[in-house]
């Protein structure tokens, strides 16, 4: 496994589905069609996991689950002495967020099965561009821990 790559391949799915969820933005904002919603939050949360996998990638291989918190955390800890501080905070919002967003991943493509809402019906606006923004900032917080990582 080439660490480097891999975690470079993640960053770029992270930015791959953030372009995805501001078009999803877009679109909601010209048509007012609230599925638009769901789809942003759906894209905006894998770009969320796609970064924290991306900094994982840098020291281990991280595993298949949509909630990578935990992993991200003891990476924190095992790594504090060698991470500058500025970096180390933004690592751990990142864990926060992946921890907030996971859950969405399934809420965002099947609703609320127990009250039989379906995923446009569960976002709002605010809501959603709350976890876009989180989206663009995980973007930023993983593109500055690789190049800091890998001395770019």
């Amino acid at each position: 496994m080439n660490s480097e790559d891999e975690a470079a391949h993640r960053l770029s799915l992270c930015e791959f589905h953030l372009k995805g969820a501001r078009e999803e933005m877009e679109d909601y904002l010209k048509s007012g069609d609230r599925d638009h919603l769901a789809h942003c939050v759906s894209e905006a949360q894998l770009s969320i996991e796609n970064a924290a996998k991306a900094l994982l990638f840098c020291s281990r291989i991280p595993s298949k689950s949509h909630d990578v918190s935990s992993e991200l955390k003891r990476m924190v800890e095992e790594l504090s002495q060698v991470i500058p501080p500025n970096i180390l905070e933004g690592t751990k919002m990142l864990g926060v967020w992946v921890k907030e967003t996971a859950p969405e991943h399934w809420r965002a493509d099947y609703g609320d099965e127990a009250a039989h809402l379906l995923p446009g019906q569960l976002y709002d606006e605010p809501k959603t561009r709350d976890i876009l923004n989180k989206a663009e900032e995980a973007f930023s917080l993983a593109k500055e821990f690789i190049s800091f990582w890998f001395k770019k």
